[in-house]
């Protein structure tokens, strides 16, 4: 698939043609805007446009985004963006050196909570403010190459204040799909396990037993079938204390949501349920993963096709913010932390061919020799000279790599 943006830089439709789209770059009516993903700018003007309505599914989660972008005919992107898990560490990291600092200095005034917060979007901890950043820029990055006019997104697993009703004010449950919602509750609720045998007998399949919410139990197979024969009663049910758990009332979502619709136009946003995606997924035959759920989200039939190829995206730390070795040498000497920013022309984690091998820098040396990984974080050589490896892409602040949807990445699917 290659996306084509105008001269002005709007997104157009992709296109399958490749040959015609060789000779438009080897005329000059076009040329290569971005590698991977790959798209072409055109060097002409367009005067009418046409443009078919795409959907965007994002399902976002702790670890990792998926994204998904479908016309009404078939998936035209598909995406994996791993997350930052390593801030609350660094957090850790910076409180012990300030901590120090501060100790070194006997007479020094506290200066606590002395910086301004913003009040539009409200305070969010360092961690879950940069889970959002990239979560906004990987919605922006697709609507920069594909002409998005919706974009549906997975806020939470269950509609819960709607639970709440039907379950401590009694009110009936008046469609099939509230009660979809609330038996996926119920087995949240109860931690996948029998609430009668606690899960120690068959725990393969589970029954929720119960016309009204307040009464609804989840059982096994085998529980179920003594309960039926009359040779045992179902347990009295038991709710959880604090919605704590549930996803719609952490703090990510929630300033996810103020966030989102400030930086997105709230007309093109859609709100979807997680048993509302499952529904989908198992309505299309989809086994469970991040990208099915994306694309259960986007996708409107189940004859769209999927695409084959996924980017796989991970978000790197833009810089270490740290000046000197936390030990000090003989003398009082701190030696200095950071390695120069360009070595023999290329920067920390630029994209380089090495051996027919597509591999990023990792380590460099003033010596021209460099630590390859891929984007998994394998080790493709230890030392390679600056004379064997040739840059393919500069590094932006995220590596990006091209995996087909077969392929297993980053674990299992």
């Amino acid at each position: 698939m290659v996306y084509v943006i105008d001269k002005q830089g709007n997104p157009l439709m992709p296109m399958e043609r490749y040959g015609k789209v060789r000779r438009m770059l080897k005329s000059g009516r076009a040329r290569v805007y971005s590698r991977t993903p790959f798209v072409i700018q055109l060097c002409y003007d367009i005067k009418e446009p046409k443009c078919q309505e795409v959907v965007l599914g994002v399902d976002a989660g702790h670890k990792e985004l998926a994204l998904s972008g479908c016309s009404s005919a078939q998936e035209l992107y598909a995406a994996k963006v791993m997350l930052r898990t390593d801030v609350p560490k660094l957090m850790e990291a910076k409180k012990n050196f300030k901590r120090r600092r501060k100790i070194n200095r006997r007479y020094r005034a506290k200066r606590s909570q002395n910086r301004k917060r913003n009040s539009e979007h409200g305070w969010a901890a360092p961690s879950v403010k940069v889970k959002v950043d990239e979560i906004i820029q990987a919605i922006l990055r697709v609507k920069q190459i594909l002409p998005v006019t919706e974009v549906r997104m997975e806020i939470a697993e269950f509609n819960y204040p709607q639970i709440r009703q039907y379950i401590y004010d009694g009110i009936a449950i008046p469609h099939e799909l509230d009660l979809y919602d609330v038996r996926q509750y119920m087995l949240w609720n109860s931690y996948h396990t029998c609430e009668s045998c606690k899960g120690r007998e068959d725990t393969k399949k589970l029954i929720v037993v119960g016309q009204e919410a307040k009464d609804m139990v989840v059982l096994c197979a085998n529980c179920y079938l003594r309960y039926e024969a009359g040779k045992k009663k179902l347990p009295k049910p038991k709710m959880r204390k604090s919605p704590a758990d549930i996803p719609e009332f952490g703090m990510v979502r929630k300033y996810l949501r103020r966030r989102i619709y400030s930086a997105i136009d709230p007309s093109e946003i859609v709100e979807v349920y997680g048993y509302q995606t499952k529904i989908r997924r198992e309505k299309f035959k989809l086994p469970y993963s991040k990208l099915n759920n994306a694309f259960a989200i986007a996708a409107s039939t189940e004859s769209q096709s999927s695409s084959d190829k996924v980017y796989c995206y991970k978000i790197l730390r833009r810089h270490n913010r740290m000046l000197h070795n936390a030990t000090v040498l003989k003398g009082g000497t701190r030696k200095l932390h950071q390695a120069p920013y360009i070595v023999k022309g290329f920067r920390l984690w630029d994209k380089v061919l090495f051996e027919n091998q597509e591999c990023f820098v990792a380590g460099r040396r003033k010596t021209g020799y460099f630590l390859l990984k891929d984007i998994k974080g394998n080790i493709v050589h230890t030392a390679a000279s600056y004379k064997r490896i040739r840059l393919l892409e500069m590094s932006k602040g995220y590596i990006v790599a091209e995996y087909s949807r077969k392929e297993s990445m980053f674990g299992a699917e």
